[in-house]
């Protein structure tokens, strides 16, 4: 399977997160608020919202033709130890539209390392048992440690924004998809599965940090067995929707008529 496929399969894996929340909806009606006027508020108004599990079945039922023209997928796992040492590992997958009116999809993996600044190490003690986020579905984030003086973030936001990132659809190539990379005191690792991407970084002894996008859904995860780190799990998701145009009357009384049939 080529990166574009995996990438779809990533995205549209994305798309559902997203729509098990209300977030998404509340921030479209909003974005779109100036097109509805007088007796067309009330419409919405009046309706019960739906709940999180009604809205992890819809697919594709918020976008008018023209709505959406970007998605933006990125994810950082990043873990500093306390000689300074540190790895970062993290993949781009972007979904856009180029000035043409051409969909464009590009996947670009990558990594950086930092030397120890010469202060003193920290060595793993203690067990660490299990995964924390072990039969999560939906959105699941976990922290195991038997550190001191830790500092950890598991962090996943969605963004909505008018237009596609920086103005402009994604440009360029797809680069590196798969990665796997040794340095800064530990190993580190992006894989592109059939339905899923997975980015982890390994310190020996020390532990390790993940995250998952798949069908089960966002998973971060950090089990530390040492002391004075700082550890980030980093996931964005930013949507795009087209400048002009925007939500009808017409068209909202067509997705709630689509979501009384749930």
């Amino acid at each position: 399977m080529n990166a574009g496929n995996q990438g779809m399969r990533v995205l549209r894996g994305a798309v559902r997160i997203m729509a098990a929340g209300a977030t998404l909806s509340v921030l479209t009606v909003a974005a779109h608020a100036e097109t509805l006027r007088g007796r067309d508020v009330s419409v919405i108004m009046a309706r019960t919202p739906l709940s999180a599990r009604a809205l992890s079945n819809l697919r594709g039922r918020y976008v008018a033709s023209g709505g959406v023209v970007y998605f933006g997928l990125e994810i950082v796992s990043r873990w500093t130890q306390a000689d300074g040492a540190g790895l970062s590992v993290g993949t781009n997958v972007n979904l856009g539209i180029d000035g043409e009116g051409h969909p464009h999809l590009s996947v670009n993996s990558f990594s950086h390392e930092t030397g120890s600044n010469g202060g003193a190490s920290s060595s793993g003690h203690g067990t660490i048992t299990g995964n924390p986020i072990a039969g999560v579905s939906g959105i699941g984030q976990g922290i195991q440690t038997t550190g001191d003086g830790n500092v950890i973030q598991n962090a996943a936001v969605i963004n909505v924004t008018s237009g596609a990132a920086g103005g402009s659809g994604p440009s360029g190539p797809s680069g590196t998809r798969n990665l796997s990379v040794v340095g800064g005191g530990g190993q580190g690792s992006v894989e592109f599965n059939a339905n899923s991407v997975i980015v982890a970084v390994n310190v020996p002894g020390q532990g390790v940090i993940q995250q998952t996008l798949g069908a089960q859904g966002i998973g971060q995860s950090a089990q530390v067995l040492s002391s004075a780190n700082n550890i980030l799990n980093q996931m964005s998701l930013n949507v795009g929707f087209a400048k002009s145009g925007g939500f009808s009357a017409a068209q909202i009384s067509t997705i709630l008529g689509a979501m009384r049939g749930l």
